[in-house]
């Protein structure tokens, strides 16, 4: 609400409101004689004063999530291995697995250039991807790890799926089907519990 004395002020100046008299960064009027001052969005900053004055959207591969920002350095980078497309991105994607971006700020994403036994997850910074994790294989060109069958494991940096082996208890061909090694039965389907 404006002071009494600020009232009068108002009324002879045209009925500008508030926010226009204290002139504050950071807040903006909805309208010429709205006495209320709101605080910019988030992805948002407003480093002038004044009613007209609007609001400025983070430039593309930054964001911000203060509300009120009134400098623009509250618009911080995007980090590697995520990219903002849009002025005023309230948040910055990452990239999909496949694809990488080394740098902060503004940059798209390229894919990856792994070899085998590695791979190149989501939000990536290197162009190499990683290292395959244990109970996985990476065959090098694919975006993502895959897991090995079940009853199966693998050692760090494996690129084929016959790199899975038989658990101890089971047998049957790397990477295929299994089945217990006391099972009289015959052969289990892949992945499906013992009874």
């Amino acid at each position: 609400m404006c002071a009494v004395w600020s009232r009068q002020v108002l009324m002879r100046l045209g009925g500008l409101g508030c926010c226009h008299m204290r002139r504050l960064p950071g807040k903006f009027s909805a309208a010429a004689g709205a006495g209320a001052c709101h605080d910019c969005e988030a992805r948002k900053f407003k480093t002038e004063t004044g009613v007209n004055t609007a609001c400025s959207d983070c430039p593309t591969g930054k964001l911000s999530t203060a509300v009120g920002a009134s400098v623009a350095s509250t618009c911080a980078d995007c980090q590697a291995g995520k990219y903002s497309t849009n002025f005023g991105s309230a948040s910055c994607e990452s990239c999909r697995a496949g694809s990488y971006k080394e740098t902060f700020g503004v940059g798209t994403c390229m894919p990856c250039t792994v070899i085998p036994g590695q791979y190149c997850p989501t939000a990536s910074a290197s162009p190499s991807g990683d290292a395959c994790p244990t109970d996985h294989y990476c065959e090098g060109l694919q975006a993502d790890k895959t897991k090995c069958p079940d009853c199966s494991v693998s050692m760090a940096r494996s690129a084929l799926r016959t790199d899975c082996a038989c658990n101890v208890g089971y047998t049957g061909p790397n990477g295929g089907e299994w089945r217990g090694v006391d099972d009289v039965s015959g052969w289990k389907e892949q992945g499906s519990a013992r009874q």
